[in-house]
């Protein structure tokens, strides 16, 4: 992959590619709530239907990122340019205390409204969750032969 490589020249299809997929996961999802009898019992062809929307997405979705970022990379500084030695370890760890987080905070109000209350916490998870998983990932970096991996 390069700057001048092909994924990177078909940007905009991946763009509308993920776009589109997108919107016809939320069309389906309109489709299951409001003229499906029973939601929580879809017919087969909707089974289907969603879950190969949902893989094209995520597909499409994969490579619009990468094309995005192979695209409108700068060779100037980025305010995320300290995460990156620390990426891959933050991916590999971020789910645990992500999951928990919101285990954590389920039930608690935050805010008189709802809204705002799931506002809050998402912020909460985020940051804390971020904290947590490069912390955890220096941590596991200063073992030998860690750095390598992580």
């Amino acid at each position: 992959m390069s700057r001048e490589g092909e994924l990177t020249r078909r940007w905009p299809i991946w763009l509308v590619a993920s776009v589109l997929t997108y919107g016809c996961i939320i069309a389906l999802i309109f489709v299951k709530h409001n003229l499906i009898a029973d939601a929580n019992d879809p017919p087969l062809w909707f089974r289907l239907t969603y879950s190969l929307t949902f893989a094209s997405f995520s597909v499409a979705q994969t490579f619009n990122l990468l094309a995005l970022f192979l695209r409108f990379d700068s060779d100037g500084w980025s305010i995320l340019d300290p995460l990156r030695a620390s990426s891959y370890g933050i991916f590999l760890i971020h789910y645990v205390p992500l999951l928990w987080l919101q285990y954590a905070l389920f039930g608690i109000t935050l805010a008189p409204i709802p809204q705002l209350t799931a506002i809050i916490k998402a912020v909460i998870v985020l940051i804390v969750t971020l904290m947590l998983s490069w912390a955890a990932t220096a941590c596991l970096r200063r073992i030998p032969g860690a750095e390598h991996v992580l």
